[in-house]
């Protein structure tokens, strides 16, 4: 699957994403900083795994989108996450 649409919208904090095949999917963007990929976000979440916690993202506030070759976007989040990638199978995998 790949989007033919792709919309933030800040007020309600969700990432809109139409994909090829005709479905809209909303993307809360906590649900997003949760799922962050980033060599950070993931050394934090497999230390909390560890300690039996919960990761929790540090921001879930939305600053920039940027394109990662064809098969992606990067998300750019207020507290300096912006290394981790949103491949179009993780994002549709989200859904």
């Amino acid at each position: 699957m790949r989007p033919t649409q792709i919309t933030a919208n800040k007020s309600d904090a969700t990432l809109r994403i139409t994909w090829d095949t005709g479905r809209t999917v909303d993307y809360p963007f906590y649900q997003l900083a949760a799922a962050c990929k980033c060599a950070a976000c993931n050394d934090e979440r497999a230390r909390l795994s560890a300690e039996g916690k919960a990761f929790v993202p540090k921001s879930a506030v939305l600053e920039a989108i940027e394109p990662v070759g064809s098969y992606g976007i990067n998300i750019l989040w207020k507290d300096g996450c912006r290394y981790g990638i949103y491949t179009w199978d993780s994002l549709a995998a989200l859904a």
